[in-house]
C-alpha cells in the first residue's frame, strides 16, 4: 500500500511540474529569431513580467528598459528600437522591444548595445563568456 501511495504521489508531484512549465510557457512571449540570434521580448503585465523574469538565466544576455519616475521609483518602457552589434561592428538585431525586457541566446564574445526611445540612444557593452551572463539596464530621465 505504501509502494502504491508513494508511486502516485511521484506522478503527481511530476504532472503538477508539468502544469507549472506549461502555464509558464504560456505567458511568455514567443521566441523570434534573427539571423543567429534567438530572442524574446515583452513583460506587459506582471502574468508575463514573471514568466520572463523566471527564464532570465536561460539567456546569456537580458535588457531592462525603464524610465526614472522619481527618487526612487521607475516605470517600465516598451517601443524601445534595440541594435545588437558584434565586435567587428556587425548589426546581428535590430528590432522593437515589444515589453521592458529583452532576452537574448548568443555565443560567447563582446557586444554593443544600443537602445533608443525618445529620439534619445544609450549605448552599453556586454562581455559574454562561459558561464556568465549579463544584465543590462538602460534607463532614462524624462
Amino acid at each position: 500500500m505504501k509502494r502504491t501511495r508513494v508511486a502516485g504521489l511521484g506522478i503527481l508531484a511530476l504532472g503538477l511540474a508539468a502544469v507549472s512549465a506549461t502555464a509558464e510557457e504560456l505567458a511568455l512571449p514567443p521566441e523570434r529569431t534573427q539571423g543567429p540570434v534567438t530572442y524574446l521580448t515583452g513583460g506587459v503585465g506582471k502574468e508575463e513580467s514573471d514568466a520572463i523574469k523566471r527564464v532570465q538565466g536561460r539567456y546569456p544576455l537580458s535588457l531592462l528598459f525603464v524610465e526614472r519616475g522619481g527618487p526612487n521609483t521607475w516605470h517600465y518602457l516598451a517601443n524601445v528600437r534595440v541594435t545588437l552589434r558584434d565586435a567587428t561592428g556587425k548589426s546581428l538585431l535590430e528590432t522593437t522591444a515589444d515589453g521592458p525586457f529583452l532576452l537574448a541566446k548568443l555565443p560567447e564574445g563582446r557586444y554593443t548595445v544600443v537602445a533608443e526611445i525618445y529620439g534619445k540612444s544609450i549605448t552599453r557593452q556586454a562581455d559574454l563568456t562561459q558561464g556568465k551572463r549579463a544584465q543590462l539596464v538602460f534607463e532614462w530621465t524624462p
